[in-house]
């Protein structure tokens, strides 16, 4: 193989691997609030972006309904580690993914997910029912943004 011909498999091969080590900066541009809206069906602010405990999160508000994003750099054997610690009832929501999960700590719905080297989580409070629904919406827009 010419050194020519080599090099364009090598390019090739880098721009078909996906960059596992990219993470997400900021998660309010992972999850927006016009994400946030659409999923709640009514108009919510700006997020609040913060960092806390290791994770980047983001906090919308509409009324008495919080949901709050979250993601951090995660190897995929450290969140195989996460899901085996997840407390309580946990359900595999095989709809958004093969690695995302739907749990529900006290007066709460959360969701867990992974990809390309992100965690990405949800906690929604104060939206009874349709919990579920909004973070399985939020995660599949979540993961077409990893």
């Amino acid at each position: 193989m010419s050194r020519l011909g080599a090099l364009a498999l090598f390019v090739g091969v880098l721009v078909a691997v996906p960059a596992a080590s990219a993470g997400v900066k900021n998660a309010c541009t992972l999850v927006t609030a016009s994400d946030v809206s659409s999923a709640l069906s009514a108009k919510v602010a700006a997020g609040k972006h913060q960092s806390v405990d290791g994770f980047n999160t983001c906090v919308y508000t509409h009324g008495t309904v919080t949901v709050t994003v979250k993601t951090r750099l995660l190897t995929q054997s450290a969140y195989a580690a996460v899901v085996k610690s997840i407390p309580g009832l946990a359900l595999k929501a095989a709809d958004v993914s093969d690695h995302a999960w739907v749990y529900f700590p006290k007066n709460a719905t959360a969701f867990d997910d992974w990809k390309h080297g992100n965690e990405i989580g949800f906690v929604v409070v104060g939206a009874g029912a349709n919990a579920v629904l909004i973070i399985k919406q939020l995660g599949k827009v979540a993961r077409g943004r990893v």
